[in-house]
């Protein structure tokens, strides 16, 4: 059976992301468990795109609703349980 630990440096290895020279730490660490190397990519990823810049191209729209919203109310079951505990107390 091959360990999780390998499965995840195959893959990382298979799609090339650990090619870039902010991952270049990870290749001589050895990790105790997998979730400390998915940590440890994760950490260095948002690092790195923090440093290249955060897209700000999120552009905010509003549209008129071309129907009424359906009421997301209490089912009326718990209405009727919680109307009659509160006539009960």
């Amino acid at each position: 059976m091959i360990p999780i630990k390998n499965v995840f440096y195959m893959l990382a290895y298979a799609f090339r992301a650990l090619d870039r020279k902010a991952y270049r730490p990870l290749e001589s660490e050895d990790f105790a468990n997998a979730e400390d190397l998915l940590a440890a990519i994760l950490i260095l990823g948002v690092e790195d795109q923090f440093k290249r810049g955060v897209s700000r191209a999120y552009i905010e729209e509003e549209s008129p609703l071309t129907a009424v919203r359906p009421d997301r109310g209490i089912h009326p079951d718990v209405q009727a349980k919680c109307a009659s505990r509160l006539r009960a107390g």
